[in-house]
């Protein structure tokens, strides 16, 4: 479904407001276009390649931490674009579910709604504050502070990998005032992936907050790039979490 939802986020988020006079569909075509002209570049530097065009005046490297970003809100004001009833008439998905006539859901859906129908966990319930994509939750039972790396996390960052974790203030005492400060540390290899870690403070998920970039500190380390990202965030306790975004 990933490969999918990325389609979906360069045709409605890049292509159709940069270039509407040829649509939104025609940035898959080129990309193909230009795969096939220079396939032992890959298809990662196919898209980059067409990306970079003035058709389109971006880099893969600024878009895919938005598309992370609008993964993990998935909610109105990501997805936005309405698919009207019965495009996808008896289409079920691996559950065997149909998309549409079941308990009498609406005849038009928003993109957003779509993608979270087909997930089969907690990540569908956006109504429970739950994010559209797996994440890593801690401080909802452990004390802080909290040490990473999270038990079965790569030590290394490869492009177009993303990881997302949720800090909360459940387990602060009660009465507690806190600021958090969070450290991500990252290895890259030399000329590899260049990671975007965005620290979003969020006081209400049903909204959505913008990216937060951090700028990192490198340190260069036998045949790696250690990436460091130092960000502290005022007034945790009064937060309903802080999302930490990872793209590669």
């Amino acid at each position: 479904m990933g490969t999918a939802i990325f389609a979906q986020y360069l045709e409605d988020k890049v292509a159709l407001p940069r270039n509407p006079v040829d649509g939104a569909h025609a940035i898959i075509r080129k990309t193909w276009e230009e795969y096939q002209a220079n396939s032992s570049n890959g298809m990662v530097k196919a898209l980059d390649q067409v990306l970079k065009r003035p058709d389109y005046g971006t880099t893969l490297a600024d878009e895919f931490p938005k598309f992370t970003w609008n993964n993990y809100f998935m909610i109105t004001g990501t997805y936005s674009a309405v698919l009207p009833g019965r495009v996808y008439t008896n289409l079920a998905d691996p559950m065997g579910r149909d998309v549409f006539g079941r308990d009498n859901w609406h005849d038009n859906w928003n993109e957003w709604q779509l993608f979270r129908f087909w997930l089969n966990d907690e990540r569908r319930d956006y109504q429970n504050d739950n994010a559209g994509v797996l994440v890593d939750r801690v401080g909802q039972s452990e004390s802080y502070p909290i040490d990473g790396p999270l038990p079965g996390k790569p030590s290394v960052v490869d492009s177009l990998g993303a990881a997302y974790v949720e800090f909360f203030p459940t387990s602060l005492p009660q009465g507690r005032v806190a600021d958090l400060t969070v450290v991500v540390s990252l290895k890259v290899y030399t000329g590899g992936a260049n990671p975007k870690v965005s620290i979003i403070p969020i006081t209400n998920f049903g909204s959505t907050s913008p990216n937060n970039f951090v700028v990192p500190v490198i340190v260069p380390e036998g045949t790696y790039l250690v990436y460091k990202y130092t960000q502290t965030v005022q007034n945790f306790h009064q937060l309903n979490r802080v999302a930490v975004i990872i793209s590669g």
